[in-house]
C-alpha cells in the first residue's frame, strides 16, 4: 500500500501538545497522527 502526503493546519497549541505527547510514546509526529486516525476511525 502506498502512502500519500496531506497537510493539515493546527492551532500551535495544540501541536505542542501532539508532539509533547508524541515524544513520551516515544513516535514520530507522523506516526502518532496516524495511529490518532486508526484510533478516531
Amino acid at each position: 500500500m502506498g502512502t500519500v502526503t496531506d497537510n493539515i493546519s493546527f492551532q500551535e497549541s495544540l501541536l505542542k501538545e501532539i508532539d509533547k505527547t508524541a515524544q513520551k510514546k516515544h513516535r514520530s509526529r507522523s506516526e502518532f497522527m496516524r495511529e490518532a486516525a486508526r484510533l478516531y476511525i
